[in-house]
């Protein structure tokens, strides 16, 4: 049940190899749609595809200071961790080798390619007939798409994009098919190196335990609890935060037993009502 993870750049081909990668494996992909799809789950109604973390993209000054950019990170936490926690997954961007960089199993690949080839890859997949323009867009294109990437990795994991440290393989498509390439990652993933252990496997779970209840508790509209931090080991669950009231506390609890999946939970949330006035 290989988990694999697919950084790419425009014009590398990279999600032609994910989508054949996941062809060949029979395996999941965890496009930006079906992403889109399994965060809706949590919080449909308000759920708005162009935030910074869905639209892998930097916020601005004024988005920075918007409350939800913890719910949006929390939220793509929570389905990344979880996809790959199923296992035979296929998971293209948002930083998913990031994520899962703690996890040994998780092949992490970076696609790349000469800038110049990029561009006319792009190029190849405008209709316009004009050249000219044509390439001033497609090197437009990439240029702010390597921009966005770049400041969307730093913002959320203070990492290098260009740093191949967090890769377990990079593959350039400048001589590279997507067919030999898929060959390459298919057999990679039939090796020892890439098959789950019980310890790695622990390790995936509780990362998509914690994050799945913190998510659940942040959109549950009965729970309310400030600076809210769930995290799991070993399948034991530990709430930490604060309330107003010890009724809070116990809801809060009770909708972390209602997700299912933990063994122990270990309520850390802090009572603390707010000062009297007046006085």
């Amino acid at each position: 049940m290989p988990v694999v993870t697919v950084s790419w750049e425009l014009g590398s081909e990279g999600d032609q190899i994910a989508h054949a990668l996941a062809d060949r494996l029979g395996a999941r992909l965890v496009d930006p749609p079906v992403l889109f799809d399994a965060v809706r789950a949590y919080d449909a109604p308000n759920v708005r595809p162009n935030v910074p973390e869905l639209a892998e993209r930097a916020p601005t000054l004024w988005e920075r200071l918007n409350e939800e950019r913890r719910r949006y990170g929390v939220l793509l936490r929570a389905v990344i961790y979880r996809f790959a926690d199923e296992g035979n997954a296929v998971i293209v961007g948002y930083g998913g080798g990031m994520l899962l960089r703690g996890v040994r199993h998780a092949l992490k690949l970076k696609i790349i390619a000469p800038r110049d080839l990029r561009v006319q890859r792009v190029m190849a997949g405008s209709e316009t007939r004009d050249p000219t323009p044509a390439r001033a867009a497609a090197e437009e294109a990439v240029q702010r798409a390597d921009r966005d990437r770049a400041r969307f990795i730093r913002y959320l994991f203070n990492v290098d994009w260009a740093d191949a440290g967090p890769y377990d393989l990079v593959i350039n498509t400048r001589t590279i098919s997507v067919l030999s390439a898929v060959d390459l990652v298919t057999g990679l993933t039939a090796r020892p190196e890439y098959q789950p252990t019980g310890e790695s496997l622990t390790v995936l779970h509780d990362l998509a335990l914690g994050s799945q209840v913190e998510a659940a508790l942040m959109h549950d509209p009965n729970v309310w609890v400030e600076n809210l931090r769930v995290t799991a080991r070993g399948g034991e669950l530990t709430l930490s935060g604060q309330v107003l009231a010890e009724e809070d506390r116990d809801a809060a609890e009770a909708a972390a037993r209602a997700v299912g999946g933990a063994r122990i939970i270990r309520n850390e949330i802090a009572v603390q009502p707010p000062p009297l006035t007046g006085m």
